[in-house]
């Protein structure tokens, strides 16, 4: 697994405010690599339940992903701080609604996990880190 920071950030050359992952500069080169790819099947997903990635590139030696900014948590995070059965059965529809669209485009995701799905503060979930994905 990668191991990155996520900051908020202005992209100048969006002219928007971005989520900016930025990978660890010790990052193996096939780690950066399935990144990269990742993030170029994730911004070819247009779908409300898919984070859409903006931009992704390598400069100066660090790997970057412009992405959605997202207000909220991680399923992992809400799920330790409790979360109703009807919201966990909304972020499942969700999800579910995001792989149907990610398998019409012939994309298997291969790492659904709660860390890999946002919930918003405001409802509704969102699947991201499609760094697996073939």
């Amino acid at each position: 697994t990668p191991t990155a920071s996520v900051y908020l950030a202005y992209s100048e050359r969006l002219g928007r405010t971005v989520a900016l992952k930025v990978l660890d500069d010790a990052a193996e080169p096939a780690c950066t690599e399935r990144t990269l790819a990742g993030a170029r099947l994730q911004a070819r997903l247009a779908h409300p339940n898919i984070v859409q990635v903006l931009e992704a590139e390598q400069r100066d030696g660090r790997t970057y992903v412009a992405m959605e900014p997202v207000r909220g948590v991680d399923l992992h995070v809400r799920l330790e701080r409790g979360i109703l059965l009807a919201d966990l059965v909304n972020v499942i529809g969700d999800v579910a609604r995001a792989l149907d669209h990610v398998h019409a485009h012939d994309i298997v995701h291969r790492d659904v996990t709660p860390s890999n799905i946002l919930v918003r503060d405001e409802g509704g979930a969102l699947l991201t880190d499609f760094w697996l994905a073939t």
